[in-house]
């Protein structure tokens, strides 16, 4: 009698919750047809320590102690807390010292700036280093003893390398953005150096690296003079089948009402200019704005729209299951992308909620990134802004009033979600893993 062959075990490592990282959600399901898998992440107050999906598991540990101390040091708190004003300002500060070195009069208040945002950095980059290592003590303590381990971001990839070390396993590195050039990460040259040095360090020891897109891809072969570009595994929604599918049993959550429906849906941070397109509605009569995520510029966004009495033109949605954001998204006439184009991630990026405005058959209105314009101007799902300021925003959505073209772009990116969807990147997912070298 032939004894069924035992399947290879996979690790995800993630310094996140796991509850809304879409990407990785989709792709523990995907790789848990062939493999048993086990997500290790970090636990938080909305979250349990286990739980149990589908086909797959899910472990969280508790954050470094050193995240405690952190939140006490004035520079560092808005990364953590309700202050990313604090962190806006300082960021904005610290590129007027690096265009005037040789003033004299503000040497002083340049050498305090300068102080900050290299203690902000050196925070973070402690920060940076005791997650992936506590994701390494919890697996070892957990004895979660695999044959691969997928690295999600830079922020888990050592401890991915010491597991495969360890273990003798194979190490997948997931590069969801260009980590090196996050604003908010690193602002000084020197841990923009340090970052970068690391990353170097443990890319070339990695048996498959996969990325969002072909521009990230041969950002990172160039770099890093890798043997290989990276695979692309982009951030495309699990298709729909048919539209009954998208049917909700819940009311709907944006209102039937006659106005045109714009709809963010995503993380609430600095950077991704929400504020200036919270201002935008100013100008704009007969629109709606919904914005629907979680984090630690919620509140902050909610007073702004209500400083300037926009409480009417601007909804509040509470975050929902990465499942259902399709099902909302269809119900708005379009799906914004706001991120400021002011660093070269940004430039680069091509977030999951571009391809659900897609899937979700939405017109697209996207500030002016890379991959986003070539996608929305070559197939005509949408429109490019181009200079990001509230009253250009307001003008680019005004070109919607035009209900033709709207349907127009709405159709084509119907149409366009049977190319851009996860039942072709899950396969080539599951391809790379193949390949792996036994």
């Amino acid at each position: 009698m032939n004894q069924q062959k035992k399947r290879k075990s996979v690790c995800f490592l993630v310094t996140n919750d796991i509850k809304y990282d879409y990407r990785v959600l989709k792709e523990a399901k995907t790789v848990a047809k062939k493999y048993d898998v086990t997500i290790l992440a970090f636990q938080s107050e909305r979250t349990k320590i286990k739980e149990q999906k589908d086909n797959y598991a899910i472990h969280r540990v508790k954050e470094p102690l050193i995240r405690r101390i952190i939140v006490k040091i004035t520079p560092l708190r808005s990364f953590f807390t309700n202050s990313s004003k604090i962190q806006a300002s300082t960021i904005k500060q610290f590129q007027e010292l690096k265009n005037n070195k040789n003033s004299n009069d503000n040497n002083k208040n340049n050498t305090k700036i300068n102080k900050k945002l290299y203690l902000s950095d050196l925070g973070l980059y402690s920060y940076f280093i005791a997650k992936s290592l506590k994701l390494y003590k919890a697996a070892v303590k957990q004895n979660y003893k695999a044959d691969i381990y997928h690295a999600n971001d830079l922020d888990t990839l050592l401890a991915g390398y010491l597991l495969s070390r360890k273990y003798n396993a194979k190490l997948v590195y997931d590069s969801h953005e260009l980590y090196t050039e996050i604003q908010s990460f690193v602002k000084t040259p020197f841990f923009k150096k340090l970052t970068a040095k690391f990353e170097a360090s443990l890319i070339k020891k990695c048996n498959a690296i996969i990325t969002v897109n072909d521009e990230i891809a041969e950002e990172l072969e160039h770099r890093y003079k890798l043997k290989r570009k990276p695979f692309v595994i982009m951030n495309c929604p699990e298709k729909i089948k048919n539209d009954k599918n998208l049917a909700t049993p819940v009311t709907r959550f944006l209102k039937n009402d006659n106005s045109i429906k714009i709809i963010y849906q995503g993380v609430l941070a600095a950077g991704r200019g929400l504020e200036e397109l919270i201002l935008s509605m100013k100008y704009l009569e007969g629109f709606t704005l919904y914005i629907q995520g979680f984090g630690v510029e919620k509140n902050n966004l909610i007073a702004l729209a209500k400083h300037h009495n926009l409480q009417h033109k601007i909804i509040f949605l509470n975050p929902i299951v990465p499942e259902k954001t399709i099902t909302i998204a269809k119900q708005a006439d379009i799906g914004i992308v706001p991120y400021k184009n002011d660093c070269l991630n940004y430039y680069y990026l091509s977030p999951n909620k571009f391809f659900q405005y897609m899937m979700a058959g939405i017109a697209i209105v996207s500030s002016n990134s890379k991959v986003l314009s070539r996608i929305i101007e070559q197939n005509k799902i949408g429109l490019i802004i181009n200079d990001y300021t509230p009253k250009n925003i307001a003008k680019t959505f005004e070109k919607l009033k035009d209900k033709k073209k709207l349907q127009q772009y709405k159709n084509n990116a119907k149409k366009l979600s049977e190319k851009y969807n996860w039942d072709i990147e899950g396969k080539k997912l599951l391809k790379i893993y193949s390949g792996l070298k036994k």
